[in-house]
């Protein structure tokens, strides 16, 4: 039962003994119970405690996202100078085509890579259209399932192994 208003000081310690318990694994239901035994505050004080941690938890992690983006940034692109660099140096060298080639190569991909990071390519998006004229919510999982392994995402077998069904392809295609 609640007993009062909580300082700040107080509000902090429950907070840090609350965020403890989340991340030891506990239920955000049993620590919510335990706030409320041990600290006398009301269920929706405990629930907004909750929120509360959930929330710098949130704001904690955006402030690293937005560093690490830029280290991975940084790390690609020094990576593509340097094999450009050995690309270079292996040109004036007679004999080092294959090495060229492969530094060349290795360049291009950590492009493609760099480039996805920053977003410049759209999202694959598949659809599926139905020669029956049915609705995707209609569907079955084998039925999708199929329709997927038939737009050659993995293979049907490894797509079976992965279902762990017999794939049998409907009247449908699929459309990227």
């Amino acid at each position: 039962m609640p007993t009062g208003a909580r300082t700040h000081e107080e509000r902090e310690g429950h907070l840090e003994i609350m965020e403890q318990a989340l991340l030891d694994g506990r239920s955000v239901k049993e620590v919510v119970a335990a706030a409320v035994q041990k600290f006398g505050v009301s269920q929706s004080t405990a629930y907004q405690d909750v929120d509360l941690i959930r929330d710098r938890w949130r704001e904690e992690g955006q402030k690293h996202q937005g560093a690490e983006f830029a280290k991975a940034v940084n790390r690609r692109e020094r990576l593509i100078g340097r094999a450009l660099k050995v690309a270079s140096k292996a040109e004036s060298s007679p004999g080092q085509e294959a090495t060229v080639l492969s530094a060349i190569s290795t360049a291009a991909s950590l492009e493609r890579d760099k480039s996805k990071l920053l977003g410049l390519y759209p999202e694959k998006k598949v659809s599926i259209r139905d020669e029956r004229h049915r609705s995707v919510t209609d569907m079955t999982d084998e039925e999708l399932l199929a329709i997927v392994a038939s737009a050659a995402v993995v293979s049907d077998d490894e797509l079976a192994r992965i279902a762990g069904v017999k794939l049998e392809l409907p009247a449908a295609s699929v459309v990227g």
